[in-house]
């Protein structure tokens, strides 16, 4: 899915304020933990769920299964 929209990794909605037109201090990204080590392939901004998951996982020192 090519869509900037949409998570690369889960396809449901981003909520990107900066693709629904809005500046990015009303961005949910702008107050969220992000992982130090994000998939290098990502076309689209990470939906809050799948950004909390692999923040989650690299604190547990995990990988995720692709």
């Amino acid at each position: 899915m090519s869509d900037k929209s949409y998570c690369p990794l889960c396809q449901q909605a981003n909520r990107c304020a900066m693709e629904l037109g809005q500046p990015i201090e009303h961005c949910w990204c702008s107050r969220a933990e992000f992982p130090k080590a994000l998939p290098a392939d990502l076309s689209a901004c990470l939906c809050p769920e799948c950004a909390a998951r692999l923040a989650k996982l690299e604190k547990l020192q995990l990988k995720q299964v692709t």
